[in-house]
C-alpha cells in the first residue's frame, strides 16, 4: 500500500508540459477529467485529465493526476489550471469550456470575487487558479459550462455539434491517458488490491466470530443467585 501511495505522490505535475501552441486569434479550450473508481477503497482510484485547443484541433496538455487524492473533481480542476498556465505562457485570453459544473461555477466565482471562500474543497488547487487569474485576465464571459456526454445525433445546430465534438475529444484524451500507464503500475495496483482483499476477509472473519459469540451469550439463561 505504501508503494502505491509513493507512486501517486511521485507523479509529475504536467500542467506546464505543453504539446502545442496557439495559432489563431480567438482560442477555445475544452477541459475534462477521467477517474476509474470501481473499487470501494479510494486509494485504488486512478484519475487523469486533458486540455484541448478546439481552435487548432491539438491537445494542449494531458497527464495522470499527480498527488494522492485521485478524484474526478481534482482532475477537472487541474485541467483548468493547465489551460490557464498555457494562456499565461503564450499570452492568450481564451474561452474555457468545461462539463464540470462545480469547476465552471468556481472559476467564475474566482473571477468575480478575486478570493476563495474558506469552505471550498481542493483549496490548494483553487489557490493556484486564483494566482494564475492575476496573470490571465479572464472575464466571466470566457467561462462556459456544458452538459457532459452530449449525443451528436441529438444536436440541433452546428454550434451544438461543435460543442459535443470537442467535449467528447477532451473526454477521450483524458480516458486514454488514464488507461495508458506502465505495466509496473498495474502490477502494483493488483498486488495492493490483493493485499487489501486479504485483510478485509480477515476483518470480516473476526467480526463474524465475535457476533456469533455475542449471539450465543445472549441465548444463555442467566444463573439465578443463591441467597443465604
Amino acid at each position: 500500500m505504501g508503494s502505491l501511495k509513493d507512486y501517486f505522490h511521485g507523479l509529475a505535475d504536467g500542467t506546464q508540459n505543453f504539446f502545442s501552441s496557439p495559432q489563431v486569434g480567438e482560442t477555445h479550450i475544452f477541459t475534462d477529467g477521467s477517474c476509474f473508481a470501481e473499487a470501494e477503497n479510494s486509494l485504488f482510484h486512478t484519475a487523469a485529465w486533458a486540455t484541448v485547443d478546439a481552435s487548432t484541433g491539438r491537445v494542449i496538455a494531458a497527464a495522470p493526476l499527480h498527488g494522492l487524492p485521485q478524484t474526478i473533481g481534482r482532475a477537472e480542476l487541474v485541467a483548468i489550471i493547465a489551460g490557464l498556465e498555457w494562456c499565461h505562457r503564450f499570452n492568450v485570453v481564451a474561452h474555457f469550456w468545461c462539463d464540470s459544473l462545480f469547476v465552471a461555477q468556481g472559476l467564475a466565482t474566482l473571477v468575480a470575487l478575486g478570493d476563495i471562500p474558506a469552505h471550498w474543497e481542493h483549496f490548494d488547487l483553487w489557490l493556484r487558479a486564483l494566482a494564475l487569474l492575476e496573470l490571465v485576465p479572464l472575464g466571466t464571459q470566457h467561462i462556459h459550462w456544458i452538459p457532459s456526454h452530449l449525443d451528436p445525433l441529438l444536436c440541433e445546430s452546428p454550434f451544438e455539434s461543435w460543442v459535443a465534438h470537442w467535449n467528447a475529444m477532451a473526454d477521450r484524451v483524458a480516458v486514454q491517458v488514464n488507461q495508458q500507464r506502465s505495466s509496473g503500475f498495474w502490477q502494483l495496483l493488483s498486488e495492493a488490491q490483493e493485499t487489501d482483499g486479504v485483510w478485509l476477509a480477515r476483518i470480516a472473519a473476526v467480526r463474524q466470530f465475535y457476533f456469533k459469540v455475542a449471539e450465543a451469550r445472549s441465548l444463555v439463561e442467566p444463573v439465578p443467585l443463591i441467597s443465604r
